[in-house]
C-alpha cells in the first residue's frame, strides 16, 4: 500500500458591505461645461452594514460588469456593534462598487453632495455602496491510497494478472487466471483466494492483496526408446496385478482376448531384450571411459534395477525413471569427454591464451532520497480506441529544483523573454522525466507500436489529463475586465498565482493540472527525447498555445504552419479526441501563430 499526500491551497473570498464616503478635490475640465476630473482624495471612510462569508456572494456585484475602485491601501472602516460603534484601519484587496451604481458602458455615476466650487476648483463628497473585498488563503492535505497484489505460486504453473501494475487504485477491477504448465492443472487456490475455486478470477481492488494458486508437479512424459522400455519395466514390476499374493480371481476369457494378451506378453519380452542390449552397451562405454573402477556403477544400476519392487507401495517409480535418464545422459557424456581427454593428451600441451575482453563500464549512480514521489494512475484510449493506463511518477527534489529554475528567471518583458523561458526549462527538465520515459517505453515495447503511431499515444495521453486553467494572479473571474478570461474561468477549475502562468514538467507532473502552454512543454520535450522533430507555436490573438510535429508525407486537409522549409502539423493538446493537424476552425488561421521553440 502506498499514501501519496498533496497539498491544495484554496482562496476563500470574504466580502465587507457598507457605505463609502469618498471626499475628493478636482478641476473643472472644461469652462463649458459642468464636468470635473478627480485629482486628489482627501479621505475615505467606510461604515460597514454586513459580511458576506466565502463561498457566498453579495447580491449587488454584477458577474459581467464590475467596477473597482483604486483606493489607498489602508482605508479607516467602521462596524456597529450594538450600540457601539467600533473604529480600524482595515487593508482590502479590492473595492467593488454596487451595481446600481454602474452604467450599461461599464462608467460609475453617483451623486455628489457638499460641494464647494471656487473658480475652476471643486470640493465634494461621494456616497457609494461598496463592498470590501478580503482574500483568506488556506490549505488542504489530500491524501490518494493505491493497494499491491502479492502473487505467488506453488507447483507448476503461472498466474497471469490483466492489468498488471506497480499500484492500483481502490475500485478498479483486475482479472487474475492461474495458467498451469503442459502435463500439469491447477488445484486450488490460497490465502485471499481461498474462496474461489475456478482457475478464473474476477475482482475489485479495495486493499493489499495476497493470493496463492497451487498446481500439481510437472509429470515427465517419455517419449524416448528408453523411456518406453523403463515404462514397461514399470508395468512388469510395479503393478500389483502380477503379484502372486494379490493375484485377483481368475475370470474365463474370450479367444481373442487371450490372444491380444499374448502379443503384449512377446512385445514386453522383446522389450526386455532390447534394455539387456542397452545395459551391454553402457556396460562397454563404462568400461572403455574409465576402467573396470567403472563396476560400482553398474551394482547401483542393478540395485536401481531392483528399486520398483521397494517402492511398489509408495508408487514413486516415475521420478526413479526420470533419475535413470539423467544418468543414463550423463555416462554417454562422461564417456566422449574421457574419449577425447584421452586423445588430446597425444598432442601438443602447449596453452594460447584467449583474447582479452574488455568489461562493460558499469555505471552507478546513487543519490540519497529522503524526498516524496508523486504518483498518479493515468488510463486512456488512443485515436484508434486502444486502451492504455501508466503510473506518472516525479520525485519532489525536480518540482523543488525546476521550480526555483523558473523562479530566478529574469522578467518576461518580450515574446522573445518568453521564448527563453520555455527553452530553459525544456534542457531542465530531462532528468525529471526518467520515469516517464521508463512507462512510455514499457508501453512501446508491449504494444509493439511503431514509430509513426508513438506520438498518438504520446499526445492522447496528455489530452486525458483534465484541463487546468493557469495564472500569474488571482482566480476570480470578476478580477478581469477582458471577457474571454472571464468566461474560461467560470467555466473551468484554476490555479492560481503560479509564475508567469506556466508550469514546468515537473511542475505539471506533481498535480497534473495545467493549461495549454504547460502542457505543449511537457509532450514538446517527451517527443524530443524520443527524436520526433517537434515545435511549440504560440498565438497572442488566440491567448493558445499549440503543439507542431513535422512528419515526412505531407497530409492534404490538416492544417499545419510552415517553419524553416517545413511543415509542421499543429496539435491541440487540452482536450480528448483531436488528432494531428485537426483544429478547432476558430483558431485556424496560421497568420495568427508564431514560433516559439524549435
Amino acid at each position: 500500500m502506498k499514501i501519496i499526500e498533496t497539498v491544495i491551497v484554496y482562496e476563500d473570498y470574504n466580502y465587507v458591505e457598507g457605505n463609502l464616503e469618498l471626499k475628493f478635490s478636482g478641476t473643472r475640465l472644461s469652462e463649458k461645461n459642468e464636468k470635473f476630473s478627480i485629482e486628489n482624495i482627501l479621505s475615505t471612510k467606510l461604515y460597514v452594514t454586513k459580511k458576506h462569508i466565502a463561498p457566498n456572494i453579495p447580491f449587488g456585484i454584477n458577474r459581467d460588469r464590475v467596477f473597482a475602485l483604486q483606493l489607498p491601501y489602508t482605508i479607516p472602516t467602521y462596524v456597529t456593534d450594538n450600540d457601539k460603534q467600533l473604529a480600524f484601519n482595515a487593508n482590502y484587496d479590492k473595492i467593488i462598487c454596487d451595481d446600481n451604481f454602474v452604467t450599461e458602458n461599464g462608467e460609475l455615476k453617483i451623486d455628489r453632495f457638499n460641494t464647494i466650487k471656487d473658480q475652476g476648483k471643486i470640493f465634494s463628497t461621494l456616497n457609494v455602496t461598496v463592498y470590501g473585498l478580503k482574500k483568506n488563503k488556506r490549505e488542504e492535505v489530500e491524501k490518494v491510497t493505491f493497494y499491491e497484489l502479492f502473487p505467488n505460486v506453488i507447483g507448476d504453473g503461472t498466474i497471469e494478472i490483466n492489468p498488471k501494475k506497480e499500484y492500483y487504485a481502490i475500485g478498479e477491477k483486475i482479472k487474475i487466471k492461474a495458467k498451469p504448465n503442459k502435463n500439469a492443472s491447477f488445484i486450488k487456490w490460497k490465502e485471499d483466494f481461498s474462496e474461489f475455486d475456478t482457475e478464473e478470477v474476477h475482482f475489485v481492488v479495495e486493499k493489499d492483496t495476497r493470493f496463492e494458486a497451487v498446481f500439481t508437479e510437472f509429470q515427465a512424459q517419455h517419449t524416448t526408446k528408453l523411456g518406453s522400455i523403463i515404462e514397461s519395466v514399470k508395468q512388469a514390476y510395479g503393478s500389483n496385478a502380477r503379484l502372486g499374493n494379490n493375484t485377483p480371481e481368475t475370470e474365463n476369457v474370450g479367444c481373442l482376448e487371450s490372444l491380444f494378451e499374448g502379443i503384449g506378453v512377446i512385445f514386453q519380452i522383446i522389450g526386455y531384450l532390447i534394455y539387456a542390449a542397452i545395459l551391454i552397451g553402457i556396460l562397454v562405454a563404462l568400461i572403455s571411459a574409465f576402467g573396470w573402477y567403472s563396476l560400482w556403477i553398474i551394482g547401483f544400476f542393478v540395485a536401481l534395477w531392483l528399486l520398483p519392487k521397494l517402492f511398489q507401495v509408495l508408487g514413486r517409480f516415475n521420478i526413479l525413471g526420470y533419475l535413470f535418464n539423467l544418468l543414463f545422459l550423463g555416462i554417454i557424456i562422461l564417456s566422449i569427454y574421457n574419449l577425447t581427454t584421452i586423445t588430446s593428451s597425444n598432442s601438443s600441451n602447449n596453452f594460447t591464451p584467449p583474447n582479452p575482453t574488455e568489461v562493460p563500464k558499469t555505471i552507478e549512480k546513487v543519490k540519497e532520497n529522503t524526498s516524496i514521489d508523486y504518483i498518479h494512475l493515468v488510463e486512456w484510449k488512443d485515436f484508434d480506441e486502444n486502451n492504455y493506463s501508466t503510473y506518472l511518477k516525479v520525485n519532489s527534489d525536480y518540482v523543488t529544483y525546476e521550480n526555483n529554475v523558473k523562479q530566478s528567471f529574469p522578467y518576461l518583458r518580450t515574446e522573445q523573454d518568453y521564448n527563453s523561458l520555455l527553452n530553459t526549462l525544456h534542457t531542465e527538465s530531462e532528468e525529471s522525466l526518467y520515469f516517464i520515459y521508463q512507462s512510455l517505453d514499457s508501453i512501446k515495447a508491449k504494444n509493439t507500436i511503431s514509430y509513426e503511431k508513438f506520438p498518438d499515444v504520446i499526445v492522447s495521453m496528455i489530452q486525458s489529463i483534465p484541463y487546468y486553467a493557469i495564472l500569474d494572479d488571482s482566480c476570480n473571474p470578476y478580477d478581469y475586465q477582458d471577457q474571454s478570461i472571464r468566461e474560461l474561468l467560470q467555466n473551468n477549475p484554476c490555479q492560481g498565482y503560479i509564475k508567469y502562468g506556466i508550469k514546468s514538467p515537473a511542475e505539471f507532473l506533481k498535480d497534473l493540472k495545467a493549461d495549454c502552454d504547460s502542457r505543449t512543454l511537457l509532450l514538446y520535450s517527451l517527443l524530443k527525447h524520443y527524436n520526433y522533430d517537434v515545435a511549440i507555436f504560440g498565438s497572442d490573438y488566440y491567448k493558445h498555445s499549440l503543439l507542431g510535429i513535422h512528419i515526412t508525407k505531407n497530409i492534404a486537409g490538416l492544417t499545419y504552419k510552415v517553419s524553416n522549409g517545413k511543415r509542421y502539423y499543429l496539435w491541440e493538446t487540452t482536450n480528448t479526441g483531436f488528432e494531428m493537424g485537426r483544429i478547432s476552425k476558430p483558431i485556424r488561421n496560421t497568420n495568427y501563430w508564431t514560433l516559439n521553440l524549435k
